[in-house]
This record gives C-alpha cells, structure tokens and sequence, in this order.
C-alpha cells in the first residue's frame, strides 16, 4: 500500500478538530494535549506506535481472520485513543492495550464464522464495517461491505482499505467547507470500483439523508 494514502489520512484525522474524549485511567500522560477540564474532557494527541506485527499475527491466528496489510499498516502507525469521526468509529489503539477495541468487534461470531472481519462500528450506531475474507486475495486487501443490525448483510462499499482511508481523508479535509451529502457523492468518484459501484445505492441515500 501506498504510505501517502495512510499518512494523508492521519494528517487529516489529527487535524480534523474531534480530538476531545472524557478522560480515563487508561489514557497515558504523553497523550494528553490538555488538563482535564472540569466534566471530564481533554484534548489528546497520538503517539508513535510500537505494536510488532506478531501481536496482528497472533490475533489473526486466535480469531481465525486474516487482516489487509493496508489495514494493519494504518493501525500501526499510531497510538490514538479514539477513532470517531462521525461517519465511522474506526478502532483505537492504547499502549496498554492496544488492539482491545478491534479483538471486541471480532468477538462477533456470526460474521467471522462466515468470512467477514468487523473492523470498525458505523457512525450511526446502526452496523458494522467489515472486510468480505471470503475469497483471497493478494495483500489480504479485501473489499468493504456493511453489516446492518436489522438487515443484515448488505453489498460492498468500498473496494479495498486504501480506498476507504482515500474516501475518509476527502471527508475529513472538506467537513467544515462543504454539506456532509455533497462530501459523500464524492466517495463515488474517488472509488469507482466499490463507492460508485455496488455501494451506489448505499452512499447515494445517506448523502441525500443528509442534504
């Protein structure tokens, strides 16, 4: 994978203005970018991550998944202690523990004994993002597809990671200039082969939910 697409990502992210969570023991002192104010909340800043790919193999291993490479290499960059930016809540990553959060969300059976990998909870509390394992796949570099609570299973909506992290960053860079709809039909551009294909139907009616 191209490091620019994840580094432009995390630029955008790190950049975005959403860096405020309440405080909890498990939060280091060098990711804090503000005391804690008086309910609770303080900015946090990432730091360098340091997660060997051994903890990713041995997780795979004991879930019985395999994870993109593009994947691994953007949770490994950084240590951060919230992934939210509305759209998504991507997995966070603690130096005392760091792939807790992604562990849980593959503690759904019912996807990964299909061959579909939860890796991060939509935005609206009402699914999941996950990777579509079920054919391999050079990279691991599976496509996207949404999981609904009520529905199920629904068809892919972005054709890889990468294009997802591509997606999210032209997201993030335009939130504060243009309407969150307008941002959205982008994403058919961006990804042509996921987003404005059999994602079509999916992100053209949540750009237009939001216009």
């Amino acid at each position: 994978m191209d490091k620019e697409i994840i580094d432009l990502f995390l630029k955008a992210f790190f950049n975005s203005g959403t860096m405020q969570i309440v405080f909890t023991e498990r939060i280091p002192t060098e990711m804090m970018a503000s005391p804690v104010d008086d309910e609770g909340w303080f900015t946090w800043k990432p730091i360098p991550g340091t997660i060997p790919l051994r903890v990713y193999n041995d997780l795979e291993k004991s879930h019985r998944i395999k994870l993109p490479e593009s994947f691994i290499a953007w949770h490994q960059a950084y240590y951060f202690p919230d992934g939210d930016m509305s759209l998504v809540r991507l997995p966070h990553s603690l130096p005392s523990e760091p792939l807790a959060e992604l562990a849980e969300l593959l503690d759904f059976d019912s996807l990964v004994d299909n061959g579909f990998v939860p890796f991060a909870n939509d935005g609206a509390d009402i699914g999941l993002w996950v990777f579509d394992a079920r054919k391999e796949i050079e990279g691991n570099e599976f496509p996207v597809t949404f999981y609904d609570y009520e529905h199920g299973l629904g068809d892919i909506i972005f054709s890889s990671f990468p294009k997802a992290l591509e997606c999210l960053t032209f997201y993030l860079e335009h939130l504060n200039s243009s309407s969150e709809g307008d941002i959205i039909r982008e994403f058919i551009r961006i990804d042509p082969h996921g987003a404005g294909n059999s994602g079509l139907d999916f992100w053209i009616a949540m750009s237009n939910s939001l216009d």
